[in-house]
């Protein structure tokens, strides 16, 4: 007997569905009414029961992207768990939950031990070719945010303190966030679900917090398509003129970085 096959979108719609009894039963808890079928116990159990079923749920999703491509190992769950709700682009509230349940409130944080696994894949893979498909942007969770799920950038900067510190660091290919947010600004399939004002507010949130990067030209460790090889040693303000609807992003970085508008790409 064989067994059934389950896609990526059948656990990820699994994981949903755990995560909003989550929700529910939580809400119902703190409610003034409490609920007429359930004592406090009962739902406090019926939230830990949730919680484990979506932990191994994204577990599971886990397990499925990295049988189908290289992922940079990491020992912590935790970061695991985090990175894989991003990935699967899980609504704001949903996200909160996970990054609520499993941040850790200890130090080092599993985001800075996600890093260190980061900066260690560098040096043993520096000479071999950049990880390909969605696993090769694998780094801090903030980096995966910038390349999946562009909404969630605000809620990680604002909960998680270490996703400041990562506004500073490159990915595996040696791209820094707001780099990956602008080359995705390149493909139109992306941006066309969000409105310009979103892609704005994103942006300057990441400028916000660390402006010196619009300094730092595009030259990543290596590159893997064609946008990024076009774009090799420009800077924030080079890599946004070449979108067809990005003035006030535009914008944004001259205010912030006027001397931008007299430099020119830097070669390697």
């Amino acid at each position: 007997m064989t067994s059934k096959v389950v896609s990526y979108s059948q656990l990820r719609q699994k994981a949903i569905s755990s995560l909003q009894k989550q929700q529910t039963n939580s809400r119902i808890l703190k409610s003034t009414n409490g609920d007429v079928f359930y004592s406090r116990s009962d739902l406090y159990m019926m939230i830990d029961r949730s919680r484990t079923k979506s932990r191994s749920i994204l577990l599971e999703m886990h397990s499925l992207r990295k049988s189908s491509g290289l992922l940079i190992p990491t020992e912590d769950i935790n970061a695991t768990l985090l990175e894989e709700a991003i990935v699967a682009s899980l609504d704001m509230d949903l996200l909160e939950i996970v990054l609520k349940d499993y941040s850790s409130k200890s130090s080092p944080s599993p985001y800075s031990l996600l890093m260190q696994s980061v900066v260690n894949a560098r040096r043993t893979y520096n000479d071999s070719p950049c990880l390909v498909g969605e696993d090769r942007h694998l780094a801090h969770p903030l980096h995966l945010a910038c390349t999946f799920h562009l909404p969630s950038i605000p809620l990680l900067l604002q909960k998680d303190p270490t996703s400041i510190e990562a506004i500073r660091e490159t990915d595996f290919c040696g791209r820094f966030p707001l780099q990956i947010v602008l080359l995705r600004l390149v493909c139109a399939f992306v941006t066309k679900n969000y409105e310009d004002s979103e892609l704005f507010d994103w942006v300057k949130l990441l400028i916000k917090h660390h402006a010196p990067l619009l300094d730092q030209p595009f030259h990543p460790i290596h590159p893997c398509t064609d946008n990024e090889i076009k774009m090799l040693g420009f800077l924030p303000l080079h890599m946004v003129c070449t979108q067809n609807k990005s003035i006030s992003i535009i914008f944004e970085i001259l205010r912030n970085h006027p001397a931008a508008v007299e430099q020119v790409p830097i070669d390697q």
